[in-house]
């Protein structure tokens, strides 16, 4: 199979998977995702309450924190390689 027949069932695939998206439409789900997104960053931020921290937790979250951020970051990473490199779908597609 030449590449340039990779390259028409790659486009074909994505204009399958993507339909024809209108721009007004993808506008309109980042203003959603920017409203909800931030208003839950206000509610869990009013949640945290002010005040001092003690030793026990200070102890506690820097023996425990770095693991948890590399948990955290190594997520992210899979779920990156996982969509592809190229905007790919995070659903397995069928085969061509």
């Amino acid at each position: 199979m030449s590449i340039d027949a990779l390259r028409d069932l790659r486009r074909t695939r994505q204009l399958h998977r993507l339909g024809s998206l209108d721009w007004f439409d993808v506008a309109y789900r980042v203003y959603l995702f920017g409203i909800f997104g931030g208003g839950l960053v206000l509610w869990v931020s009013s949640s945290v309450r002010d005040a001092e921290a003690d030793a026990a937790t200070v102890a506690d979250v820097v023996a425990h924190g770095p693991a948890l951020l590399g948990l955290i970051a190594t997520v992210a990473v899979l779920a990156g390689l996982r969509g592809g490199a190229n905007g790919g779908p995070l659903a397995v597609e069928a085969p061509d």
